[in-house]
């Protein structure tokens, strides 16, 4: 039976505060008897959620430390790692995990190796790997298109993905692969104009909206790509139009609109470490460095758990104090 402890700990997880989670884990495993290593694991995986690599990490060579060869351990200690793009030892610790007793840690560990061999373009090994890994065949599908297209087969790799499509009708990334092996073929403006005629059939899903605004913004069309991601936002895909329509401002000259709309963002995913950046730096551009400050300490106050959000307000505060003696 599970403990009071774990219950909370797991309620936590599921209303996303990651942040409460993690403390809690950490109470319970300095409090733990020697030997064990469960609430290391659990500190692990709540880290994992806040995209707190380092910490993670940690968190998984404790739990090893106490317990070598923990199976869950290992892919905590190997998701810090692909994170971290530390993607070689990510590797080693997945190939571990393949090796570990639980069939569930072996079939998880295989699966995030093959993900290490694809950011690492190993195609040949990729193939071999995804072949025996014993995988669904949408995910042997989904490493195979991948690694074709990587080895230049664009045929091949061209009919992977349309298999994968029939395994998984209109799955995201089956479709943006797609997408980039006919651009290979047809051209940039060819397969745009395809996809406007596609995106505006309403049956469709969102996926085909946001790659026709994707290819807008790839074409230096940008009016049509953020009247397209503003349509993207009443289809139901909000958060993510919103976050390509903010990064497209911020490229094209509109910081104001996009700081105001990534402040929107960062409010429903402070971890999200590629907004942070966009965000700081859009700021920096329009000399809004005493609102993101502001925006730095109310986004603390609502997530006292996260002390990156204070790093951040702390170096923004420095480059303030520069710009003010003039210095920066």
């Amino acid at each position: 039976m599970a403990s009071t402890a774990f219950q909370t700990f797991q309620d936590l997880m599921q209303r996303n505060a990651y942040a409460e989670a993690a403390a809690l884990a950490d109470r319970e495993a300095l409090a733990a008897r020697p030997g064990d290593a469960f609430w290391f694991s659990q500190l692990a995986r709540a880290l994992l959620r806040m995209k707190s690599w380092h910490e993670a990490r940690r968190a998984a060579e404790k739990a090893l430390e106490i317990q070598p060869g923990n199976g869950w351990a290992l892919l905590a200690l190997g998701e810090a790692l692909f994170g971290a793009q530390e993607t070689e030892k990510a590797l080693d610790a997945f190939e571990r995990a393949a090796s570990a007793a639980d069939a569930r840690v072996q079939s998880r560990g295989r699966e995030k190796a093959c993900e290490c061999l694809l950011r690492l373009k190993q195609w040949e090994r990729l193939r071999a790997e995804a072949s025996a890994a014993g995988l669904a065949e949408k995910e042997r599908l989904r490493f195979e298109a991948h690694a074709l297209h990587g080895m230049k087969r664009l045929d091949e790799a061209r009919e992977a993905c349309r298999q994968w499509l029939a395994a998984a009708p209109d799955n995201r990334g089956a479709l943006w692969l797609s997408t980039e092996i006919d651009i290979e073929t047809d051209g940039l403006e060819a397969v745009r104009e395809r996809m406007g005629r596609l995106a505006k059939i309403p049956s469709r899903p969102p996926v085909y909206a946001e790659i026709y605004a994707s290819l807008c913004r790839r074409a230096g069309v940008a009016g049509a790509a953020i009247t397209q991601y503003d349509k993207l936002q009443s289809r139901g895909d909000a958060g993510r139009a919103m976050r390509q329509k903010a990064f497209l401002l911020a490229k094209s000259g509109q910081e104001a609109e996009a700081v105001a709309i990534m402040e929107e963002l960062l409010r429903i995913d402070p971890a999200d470490m590629y907004l942070h950046r966009a965000y700081g730096a859009a700021c920096g551009r329009i000399g809004a460095l005493e609102r993101a400050v502001a925006f730095y300490t109310e986004l603390a106050a609502a997530n006292p758990g996260d002390k990156r959000l204070l790093g951040r307000r702390h170096a923004l505060e420095k480059k303030l104090t520069k710009a003010d003696d003039g210095t920066a």
